[in-house]
């Protein structure tokens, strides 16, 4: 897009209104340069910095009570990174937990990887059934900042912050194409600050941050047309969860259908399937197998085949219409209540259809495709020793680009939608805000999945926390509301607004 048309595209979302800047030329000029500062790339640098800092400053470097998921895969970064091995039964017991992630790869003497009680024979091994896609992220990590005597869980949770950031910014560009930047950077923010990115993904090194990192690549690509691009970074996503091949399938498919042209679908297709192969050989190294899936992951598919909503292997229809409901509004880790300015955006989707370029409908399908499948195996409220949501962040990440013309087209267009979507999520930035900086649950402690976490520090009179967390969610908010008023941008779509 050339330099004429980018500012006539600007120009078109920032008329210029407000009190300070004078006659409305004036105004219009300052209102302009902001939005062109927003679309360029020291500003989407300026951006992941920020979010990088922010997300550092709150992760959790300890892992005291880490849960299974993330040490049995940061460990097993470590070990390739320091000791060039993915052999784990020496470290059996380096998590106090009655069941680890662990499967055997040739006889054993006696005991049980699983249970972290093995006595091996020679040549037989424990090994972690972990996807490789977030062991690989953090093996650079580690080759700077582990240690060979002691492992420890920062390399790895450093990783997690700097996917997590960096697949908010990648995602940022591919949303300069569609709305507003002072929209685009409102999106970002709300999925950075509202969901369980902060308080999950960056939090620490489970699965989810390279997923998004492969996911915010795709999207980006999809959203220039770099199908290639796209399939690549689709095929990171694939290597750290295999059923994300949903979101590409329904990409590359949608792509080729409204372009009229089987390119697309090839591109990316061939290319996200990388991934797959990937895994075949990873779990040939690492079990001894070619297959995408080993140990505790190998019932997943029969599960998911004969009885959607099996958590554990034995689930039924009605079980999946449960964790369907379960993930949109228990308290303990529902969509519309944890993040309830989303119920403000629902009324906009058959207007924003309506206008969403075929990429921004195709991650949208991707996204509502694997929201299904993920819950057909496995259960909604994703294990314990976190705030918010961590099973369905992905598929919330796939629907932003249509979530964000929802906003565009239906919430922006009346005041009070407006002001109540605005309350909501400043509630949510609340209390997220004290998820990411003070919840810590014990791994193993009972939960209740129709109990709303945030009630906690009022029970017990943690008013100092709350009000550490009210600052950051007010200062955050305000980063947002000034953005708004002083780009003067209005909520209208415009087809582009930057070569991204």
């Amino acid at each position: 897009m050339g330099k004429a048309s980018r500012a006539k595209a600007v120009r078109q979302g920032a008329p210029g209104s407000g009190k300070k800047s004078g006659s409305p030329a004036g105004k219009k000029s300052v209102a302009t340069t902001l939005a062109q500062k927003l679309t360029t790339w020291q500003a989407t640098l300026g951006l992941f910095v920020f979010l990088f800092v922010l997300f550092a400053v709150t992760a959790d470097y300890s892992g005291a009570e880490r849960p299974n998921d993330v040490h049995w895969s940061a460990i097993v970064g470590w070990s390739i990174a320091k000791l060039g091995s993915l052999d784990m039964e020496k470290f059996q017991l380096t998590l106090l937990d009655v069941r680890t992630w662990l499967f055997n790869v040739g006889p054993l003497e006696s005991g049980s990887c699983v249970s972290g009680n093995a006595v091996m024979l020679p040549g037989s091994h424990c090994r972690s059934d972990r996807f490789p896609g977030s062991i690989l992220l953090s093996v650079p990590f580690y080759f700077v900042f582990g240690t060979t005597k002691i492992f420890a869980i920062a390399p790895a949770t450093l990783s997690a912050v700097t996917a997590s950031a960096g697949a908010l910014t990648f995602l940022y560009r591919a949303m300069l194409r569609i709305v507003t930047p002072a929209v685009a950077l409102g999106s970002v923010f709300l999925m950075a600050f509202t969901t369980g990115i902060w308080t999950v993904a960056a939090n620490l090194p489970w699965t989810h941050a390279a997923v998004l990192l492969g996911l915010g690549i795709g999207v980006w690509g999809m959203s220039s047309q770099r199908y290639a691009t796209a399939g690549l970074g689709y095929a990171f996503a694939i290597l750290s969860r295999p059923h994300t091949a949903i979101v590409p399938f329904g990409v590359g498919v949608w792509e080729s259908i409204q372009k009229r042209s089987v390119i697309p679908a090839l591109k990316v297709g061939l290319l996200s399937s990388v991934g797959i192969a990937g895994l075949l050989i990873y779990n040939r190294i690492n079990a001894g197998q070619w297959t995408l899936l080993v140990g505790s992951y190998e019932y997943r598919p029969d599960a998911v085949i004969t009885a959607p909503g099996a958590g554990a292997g034995a689930g039924s229809g009605t079980k999946w219409i449960s964790e369907l409901r379960g993930a949109l509004i228990s308290p303990f880790r529902g969509w519309f209540v944890l993040s309830p300015y989303l119920l403000l955006l629902l009324p906009g989707l058959v207007r924003a259809w309506k206008v969403a370029p075929s990429w921004v409908r195709g991650s949208a399908i991707g996204g509502l495709g694997y929201f299904l499948f993920q819950l057909a195996g496995n259960n909604f409220a994703g294990g314990l020793g976190y705030f918010g949501y961590r099973v369905t962040i992905e598929p919330l990440f796939a629907l932003v680009p249509l979530l964000a013309l929802c906003f565009v087209t239906w919430t922006a267009q009346a005041k009070w939608r407006l002001i109540t979507f605005t309350a909501l999520a400043s509630a949510a930035l609340w209390w997220f805000a004290w998820g990411a900086m003070f919840y810590r649950l014990p791994v193993g402690a009972g939960f209740d999945v129709w109990k709303f976490d945030f009630v906690q520090p009022f029970a017990d009179g943690k008013f100092g926390q709350l009000f550490l967390a009210a600052l950051l969610a007010a200062g955050l908010m305000s980063v947002l509301v000034y953005v708004w008023r002083a780009s003067a941008e209005p909520a209208a779509r415009i087809e582009s607004t930057v070569d991204a």
